[in-house]
């Protein structure tokens, strides 16, 4: 105790800390630290032997196709290698090229998974948590576990309408609720107080009377953490439709999260119809349609067509020719109108509503059919994913 100060008040030292010069940072096949301390009989013998490490892991890593040998690495994908080498996978059970696809992302953004597994645990949880970090997700693609990343999306995948829907389409809108979270908390352990610090994540307009609490592993950085809430709390509020549909075996073209256009048959979206003729050559692409579209005075109309492998050519702007007939700048590819397999499709509609955009979350398969659901896609989620913390 100090006596330096006016005799109402006490101070009383309750932790100190020194900072070691590095001299030599590593030893082969052996980690030491060697340490002086001086204390007096004042300090227990738990704090003189208190000892605090920052340690990163040396890992192979992914460079153009192979693992190389250890280095020291916080990245999120020599994590997942590690996981899945060590319950006794190979490469063949892994999507390579898509790991090295987003670890390419990760790295670019910052994105790291700093943790230290000290529980029993199963290879997925170990794996999801270190993809949480990167906004991804553990699933099982044809036998391989696969990472998807939910992130921002320009390119439709695949399209799926009446014309190969077994059943309707069927749509949902979830309203708001008394009970809805109105905000989210992430709880992580800061990289500079090393202490677990919790990050507020709401929107404008959020009152924070009913919060849902998040913990993150092996994410550190406050603004990192905050991206993530603010992702979730997002999605709370933007993706509020659903989608379920039925196809024969179409819908196995599409995975987890595929971004895809849908369909109906509901009047002032879009039409669906058969290709039946075409015209090649310089200039306009000319297109025969098996139904007559809707066109609407002053309004801009596209068209999209389904290639044979199921995905989507276009949006192509289109301009009306007559009836049944209409023309596109350009197309993408050659259209087999043999009838030996099934032709295109067409999807018509006003250049701001011609389809319905999903997230493919699940698909059953049957003997000869599969069930999917979906959610609406929104771009507004993904609104803060370069942004930083607020508060």
């Amino acid at each position: 105790e100090s006596t330096s100060t006016n005799k109402f008040d006490r101070v009383q030292w309750y932790g100190m800390r020194g900072r070691i010069p590095k001299h030599k940072n590593s030893y082969e096949d052996v980690t030491v630290i060697a340490l002086y301390v001086r204390g007096g009989d004042k300090l227990s013998a738990q704090s003189q032997n208190q000892v605090s490490v920052i340690g990163t892991r040396k890992l192979p890593v992914l460079a153009d196709g192979e693992w190389t040998s250890p280095v020291a690495t916080r990245d999120i994908v020599p994590w997942v290698n590690y996981v899945m080498k060590s319950a006794g996978g190979t490469d063949d059970d892994m999507d390579v090229d898509e790991l090295a696809r987003y670890g390419s992302i990760w790295s670019g953004r910052g994105d790291y998974f700093d943790y230290a597994v000290d529980d029993d645990s199963t290879v997925k949880e170990c794996i999801n948590d270190a993809l949480l970090a990167g906004f991804a997700e553990f699933t099982l693609e044809r036998g391989q576990v696969t990472p998807v990343r939910d992130e921002l999306r320009t390119q439709i995948g695949h399209m799926y309408t009446p014309q190969n829907m077994t059943e309707p389409l069927k749509r949902g809108f979830t309203l708001p609720a008394p009970d809805d979270y109105d905000g989210v908390d992430i709880k992580y352990v800061d990289e500079v107080s090393h202490a677990t610090e919790t990050v507020r994540c709401g929107l404008p307009g959020d009152l924070g009377m009913r919060v849902q609490t998040v913990t993150l592993k092996g994410v550190t950085n406050r603004d990192k953490a905050w991206r993530i809430g603010r992702r979730m709390r997002r999605a709370q509020i933007y993706r509020n439709k659903s989608y379920n549909f039925s196809t024969e075996l179409d819908a196995l073209n599409s995975g987890y999260l595929s971004y895809d256009a849908v369909a109906d048959d509901i009047p002032g979206y879009g039409t669906t119809a058969i290709l039946e003729d075409f015209t090649s050559g310089v200039g306009p692409v000319i297109l025969t349609s098996s139904e007559d579209f809707t066109w609407k005075s002053g309004a801009s109309h596209v068209v999209a067509l389904r290639r044979p492998d199921g995905t989507l050519s276009g949006p192509w702007a289109a301009s009306r020719v007559d009836d049944f007939r209409l023309a596109i700048p350009a197309l993408d590819f050659e259209p087999d109108l043999s009838w030996d397999i099934e032709p295109p499709h067409l999807l018509f509609g006003e250049s701001t509503r011609w389809c319905y955009p999903v997230l493919i979350t699940s698909i059953d398969p049957g003997d000869h059919s599969a069930d999917v659901e979906a959610v609406n896609y929104d771009p507004r989620v993904y609104a803060d994913d370069d942004k930083f913390a607020d508060n």
